[in-house]
């Protein structure tokens, strides 16, 4: 198994693109999707061989300056700058090794880890997200060779969860990242965050917002430290774990002209 870096960038197009979802095939001979999110596209991805620590993957300036140059290979006329860039991120993909090709195989595999001496566990490479319903077919069909359901079988509900019902009655019918503080509540109890990164990024998303959720820290924080029992010193800490975070991960500082090094 080898794993591939997948960098993106994330830019305001101009208006006329803000509800468009495009993709390219770029000078690699390679996809390239432009997806519109909250008045921001994401643009990706390259394909980048990895075997770096896993804690500290990021777009790296050489990846970011490709995907500019692909952008504005496609559409000249945008003509987007480094400046252009509100924050970039980066994912690793686990793929099947072959000898034939440095980036890996493409092919689904499930991998039974019997032969590595453990038993019952499963390991998947190779599934992009949009295949999401037929890699879950595989492995349903390889857990149900290895398990034995102790239910009766059961159809998905069509009602809705009540965090989902919550969300409709209160997000906003604009495209801001709006989650009330009684639904903050629900998700704090029931999902079980425990740092304030958690719930920004991983929970409700607002941390991939056009500001990096930076304008909701102080409410949210307030509010987790209210359910959580945390101190004053605790709640600060936070605040600041979460800042150093975005700042480190998706490297904003080195697009607005900060003093950083790349």
């Amino acid at each position: 198994v080898i794993g591939l870096k997948g960098a993106h960038i994330v830019v305001k197009l101009p208006e006329e693109f803000s509800e468009c979802g495009i993709m390219i095939i770029n000078r690699a001979n390679e996809p390239m999707y432009f997806l519109p999110w909250h008045e921001m596209h994401y643009i990706g991805l390259n394909r980048t061989p990895y075997d770096g620590e896993l804690d500290e993957v990021m777009a790296s300036k050489d990846e970011t300056e490709w995907l500019l140059g692909e952008v504005n290979y496609a559409f000249p006329q945008l003509n987007l700058q480094r400046t252009d860039i509100l924050y970039s991120y980066a994912g690793i993909q686990p793929v099947t090794f072959d000898e034939s090709d440095p980036q890996g195989s493409r092919e689904v595999v499930v991998h039974d880890l019997e032969s590595d001496g453990i038993s019952n566990f499963l390991m998947l490479t190779g599934g992009p997200i949009w295949n999401y319903r037929h890699i879950a077919k595989k492995i349903l069909k390889e857990v149900s060779k290895r398990c034995v359901p102790t239910l009766a079988k059961q159809h998905p509900s069509p009602s809705s969860s009540e965090v989902t019902k919550l969300l409709r009655k209160s997000r906003s019918l604009s495209v801001e990242m709006k989650i009330s503080d009684e639904i903050l509540k629900k998700i704090i109890i029931e999902e079980q965050p425990v740092s304030l990164a958690d719930i920004l990024l991983r929970r409700t998303g607002i941390g991939w917002d056009i500001d990096q959720g930076k304008s909701a820290v102080p409410r949210v924080a307030t509010v987790m430290a209210e359910l959580c029992g945390w101190d004053k010193q605790r709640k600060e800490k936070e605040i600041q774990l979460f800042h150093q975070h975005i700042k480190e991960i998706y490297q904003v500082q080195k697009y607005r002209g900060d003093s950083v090094c790349d």
